[in-house]
């Protein structure tokens, strides 16, 4: 499974939901199940760049890529 996320702006809400959504991907992982996240994000944007760290971090089963997109 390949999952792919570009944001160009998130809240307390759609942080909630992601967390909620990568949760059961790194649950399905943990099982056996190979998932990748591709991560997008503007090469400027430090905010969005760092939840993806944050994200890798938390969510260890996931197969994480970083994406490094000009704006």
């Amino acid at each position: 499974i390949a999952v792919s996320v570009a944001l160009t702006y998130f809240n307390s809400s759609s942080t909630k939901m992601l967390f909620s959504l990568f949760d059961l991907l790194n649950e399905a992982a943990a099982t056996g199940t190979p998932i990748l996240l591709n991560w997008y994000h503007d090469e400027e944007d430090d905010t969005i760049y760092e939840f993806g760290q944050e994200l890798r971090e938390d969510f260890v089963h996931l197969t994480f890529l970083g994406h490094a997109v000009q704006g």
